[in-house]
């Protein structure tokens, strides 16, 4: 929604930290709300590759403070372009508490498309209980967050608290007049596709002045972070203008004049090859030749932080290194199911459509537990899906009608069958082997099923393993960054490998 949250293209609670949040008041909010009034034009490039412009203008009107912010990024894929464009427009109460009262976006992904609209509400309380006048009066004006999304053609709605969505996630260094460096602020971004709130922590790191049209500028100096793991710098304006952000060594965004931020590169960056992580060491990865165990490490430019995981352990950790094992066959988990959303079903996800949980129901349907159930989906997927370059993004149902995509549309796929027959189970990222000679790893999207008895198991519908072998190395679980930030940054050695006796799959004892 801020020009940053491009990255998010994309614990409900904060990270602890020592010294308590600032906490920006009402009117220093509004201030720098009042401050963004105008227009601003960002370029945006990888590994110093424009890939597409974001437009950010506010304005007030009506008693309220609008975002209307308009991006599109374009990328070859393998000789294929693949397009994400995105505009949305958010409007904001001009008086406490500040939140959203009207929210529209429209995204298209390749051509498959999604809208959103959003307002603020009244709820009524029918409580029995509120008998005073007053209580009667807060009763009937209580707020809401009210969306409709219009993916493809299918609506669904659903509601949100009212401070869901605030101006302080906007402008969270409003307070930055009285903060110092090492002060933070706890605040938040919301996915108005499937209502859920992460967390947010931004953290002054730092003050300082430059020259900029022959007068002197103070900036300031942001670190941002969130769940999903992005770790972002963002120079920002005393006005709380972004000047520039970078994710990691790969990933800049930078103001520039409307002409230069539109202006297309003579050569458009190819994502995939991009994302080879060039390894060295011997690694025999024929079709019929599956990993067992896999010793690594991986050393980049910026440090790296790779989601937790049974699969595989980290050994040792360095500057900008970090060794690991990874293993085809974790031990076996008992005990109840974690904690979280892997079950559940929204507009991105629709597990709980009819049509979907009938579909999901009827490849099952001769199977008896839950190992055999996610066997049969991902044998389903596998086969029924046209692998497509580039894929197109899309939510569960499109793809299912579609059955087409690549890795990213069969993990999705996958995962919204498997939620409609009652398996949890959740989206995983990282790298696999890409190419043998020269030896290099790539990008690579999978699923994890939690089986009970057994825990997590991975499972590969584009690849058709059942589980996946020890060459399926883990960046993120579920929406994390960390393969954006290494993007072209990363080499690995493979130290020791152990392979599978069993011709062309894995058995787990």
């Amino acid at each position: 929604m801020v020009v940053v949250l491009f990255f998010l293209v994309l614990l409900l609670l904060p990270p602890t930290a020592l010294a308590e949040p600032v906490v920006p008041t009402p009117e220093e909010l509004l201030a720098m709300g009042k401050a963004q009034v105008g227009e601003r034009w960002y370029g945006i490039y990888v590994l110093g590759s424009k890939v597409g412009w974001q437009k950010d203008a506010w304005l007030e009107k009506d008693g309220l403070l609008c975002s209307d912010t308009e991006f599109i990024l374009t990328m070859g894929f393998m000789g294929k372009t693949t397009s994400i464009g995105s505009h949305e427009v958010s409007c904001f109460s001009a008086t406490p508490p500040l939140n959203l009262v009207t929210f529209l976006q429209e995204k298209d992904e390749d051509g498959r498309k999604v809208r959103i609209e959003g307002k603020q509400e009244e709820t009524r309380s029918e409580d029995a209980t509120k008998t005073t006048k007053a209580d009667a009066w807060a009763a009937s004006n209580e707020k809401e967050l009210r969306f409709e999304v219009d993916a493809g053609g299918r609506k669904r709605s659903y509601t949100a608290p009212a401070d869901s969505v605030l101006l302080l996630h906007m402008v969270p260094w409003a307070a930055v007049a009285r903060m110092k460096p090492g002060d933070h602020v706890d605040s938040g971004t919301f996915d108005e596709l499937t209502g859920k709130k992460r967390w947010e922590k931004i953290t002054l790191k730092g003050t300082e002045e430059k020259a900029l049209i022959l007068r002197p500028v103070r900036l300031h100096r942001f670190r941002i972070q969130d769940e999903t793991g992005v770790d972002l710098d963002a120079l920002v304006s005393g006005e709380g203008h972004v000047l520039e952000g970078t994710l990691g060594p790969s990933i800049r965004i930078v103001l520039e004049d409307r002409e230069t931020a539109r202006r297309k590169d003579v050569h458009m960056l190819d994502l995939y090859s991009t994302s080879f992580v060039p390894a060295t060491g011997e690694l025999d990865y024929a079709m019929a030749v599956r990993v067992k165990r896999l010793k690594l490490s991986l050393t980049g430019k910026a440090a790296i932080s790779l989601a937790e995981n049974p699969r595989q352990k980290t050994i040792e950790t360095g500057d900008n290194r970090v060794t690991l094992e990874v293993t085809a066959c974790p031990a076996r988990v008992r005990g109840a199911p974690p904690a979280g959303d892997h079950l559940k079903c929204d507009a991105d996800i629709p597990c709980d459509l009819a049509e979907i949980k009938e579909q999901a129901e009827k490849i099952a349907a001769k199977k008896k537990g839950e190992l055999d159930k996610a066997r049969a989906l991902t044998d389903w997927v596998h086969r029924r899906f046209k692998y497509t370059l580039g894929g197109g993004g899309g939510t569960g149902d499109m793809i299912l009608q579609e059955k087409s995509g690549d890795c990213t549309e069969f993990s999705k796929g996958l995962l919204t069958l498997l939620r409609a027959v009652g398996i949890r189970s959740r989206l995983v990222s990282g790298i696999v082997p890409a190419t043998q000679k020269p030896l290099s790893f790539g990008y690579h999207a999978w699923v994890e099923a939690w089986i009970d008895g057994r825990g997590w198991v991975a499972l590969d519908p584009t690849w058709g393993e059942f589980p996946v072998d020890a060459a399926h190395v883990i960046f993120d679980v579920e929406q994390g960054l960390q393969m954006a930030t290494h993007l072209g940054g990363l080499e690995m050695e493979i130290l020791e490998v152990e392979y599978s006796k069993t011709f062309g799959e894995i058995k787990c004892e």
